[in-house]
């Protein structure tokens, strides 16, 4: 399923980008086809992606590790599933 994810964050962006990176190298990377992202703002990024296996990236966003990281660096998530336009 293309996704996009907006997200805000007080921790710095390296912090942030090294950390889906890391990521994207584990489990994620095995569910994750494809993926872009890029910083908006001081403290706001959009990614998109495509996920191929939605239980899992739900099981990933809501598990323990995910939402003390998040808590700690101020991030705050949004997704958003995309449908490609045609014309």
């Amino acid at each position: 399923m293309n996704t996009c994810i907006r997200a805000t964050f007080e921790c710095s962006w390296e912090k942030l980008e090294a950390r889906i990176k890391a990521d994207m190298a584990g489990e994620p990377g095995k569910w994750i086809a494809a993926y872009e992202m890029a910083q908006i703002s001081n403290n706001s990024m959009i990614w998109v992606g495509e996920i191929t296996d939605m239980e899992a990236f739900g099981a990933f966003m809501d598990s323990d590790y995910n939402k003390k990281w998040d808590e700690e660096n101020g991030v705050v998530v949004t997704a958003y599933s995309l449908t490609e336009m045609a014309g």
